[in-house]
């Protein structure tokens, strides 16, 4: 599935290339957000597009169309339940009729005020919500300090809406690979990048698609970077079902006791004990996508030291640019930190306390987890 924010559809040539670009892709469900069409034009700009598909939109609830949902019938049915100016929610079936997960698209007022329509709405939504659920789109909102850079200063009133929303609802941000910013105003003189288009999902959705991947592309000709979301169901990957571990440094996390909070509940009723696995085991999917999110780093800690290789190249023959000043500051302190929590998680993993970190024990700490893997293996069998 494709959800993108494409500011526009009117003009032909800007139609004519989100629908070649879409093509690349091959994906057998869409949203498209900010479509600016006339409901008179709507099925003029589809044929455009390319996709024979059914659609379903809301211009009931806002003239300029601001959400179209479109899919393929030969794989699935989609069935609307509720639509607003900022949201149409769905269930999809397969074609054999069972239902695959709960979808909501999203594209959110740019006032503060008319967003705590959408807040209340997605709560009340919650409620009945039995199975996966994804809300995806453009919340036009940032979560946290870390999701714009450039323009003005971030405050907690723009955020704390949305906080509270999440742990209302039960639901917490899907990790994303490649880029971290989805939007960006392209302009070279004051450079403003934010992450406002994201995916939201409940714990069932980890349950049910515990491989799904949410991956941030290239924004194309739009200033938003289009969500791509791939579905890996339960029956698929269980055979390379993992057991979890919860990495102590994830405790450090800036979203770490939000997430216990919005997923932990408090019941008066039943076994204590009992409520307290249920807990648990509701909390390791949500610590999941917090592990991985953390972690990104370490994945990314190859690519961090030839960037700053790179700049520093780029710096010896240019000594007094700002950009690459700044630049080199950023990546010795993006492998820093990757470098140290890497130690961190190999430290937990081989169980050796007595080695005290900063001393870049990796090969050692690689070879007692290679040899530690090795033990627990059954290599034969003996019949007795």
């Amino acid at each position: 599935m494709i959800c993108w924010n494409v500011r526009g559809l009117n003009k032909t040539a800007r139609c004519l290339e989100v629908g070649v670009h879409l093509k690349k892709l091959q994906v057998s469900c869409l949203a498209l957000l900010e479509t600016r069409v006339n409901a008179n034009n709507s099925e003029t700009i589809r044929k455009r597009l390319g996709f024979n598909w059914d659609f379903i939109d809301n211009y009931d609830h806002h003239m300029n169309g601001r959400i179209w949902l479109a899919w393929d019938p030969n794989i699935w049915s989609i069935i609307p339940s509720e639509k607003t100016d900022q949201l149409v929610h769905s269930a999809v079936y397969t074609k054999a009729g069972n239902l695959s997960h709960h979808l909501t698209i999203v594209y959110a007022h740019n006032q503060l005020n008319n967003r705590r329509n959408l807040w209340q709405d997605l709560i009340r939504i919650s409620v009945h919500i039995q199975g996966p659920w994804m809300v995806v789109g453009d919340f036009n909102n940032i979560l946290k300090v870390d999701d714009r850079i450039g323009g003005n200063d971030v405050h907690l009133a723009e955020y704390i809406d949305m906080e509270d929303m999440l742990a209302n609802s039960n639901l917490s941000e899907h990790e994303t690979i490649r880029a971290w910013f989805t939007w960006s105003n392209k302009q070279l003189a004051n450079p403003i990048s934010s992450r406002i288009d994201r995916a939201l999902v409940n714990a069932d959705w980890y349950r049910m698609f515990p491989n799904s991947m949410v991956g941030v592309l290239n924004p194309n000709i739009s200033d938003h970077a289009p969500l791509r979301i791939k579905l890996d169901s339960l029956q698929t990957v269980e055979k390379i079902k993992h057991r979890f571990k919860f990495l102590n440094c994830i405790a450090g996390h800036a979203n770490f006791l939000q997430v216990l909070r919005a997923n932990w509940i408090h019941l008066d009723l039943g076994n204590p004990l009992e409520q307290f696995w249920k807990n648990l085991h509701k909390l390791q999917y949500s610590m999941k996508g917090l592990t991985w999110k953390m972690t990104e780093g370490i994945r990314n800690l190859k690519m961090s030291r030839e960037q700053l290789d790179k700049a520093q190249t780029l710096l010896a023959s240019d000594q007094m640019n700002q950009t690459l000043c700044q630049t080199i500051k950023y990546w010795t302190d993006e492998v820093l930190k990757s470098s140290e929590l890497e130690e961190k998680i190999l430290q937990q993993k081989v169980k050796c306390d007595w080695v005290k970190l900063g001393d870049g024990n990796n090969a050692y700490f690689y070879a007692n987890l290679k040899s530690k893997n090795k033990k627990i293996q059954i290599k034969e069998l003996e019949d007795d």
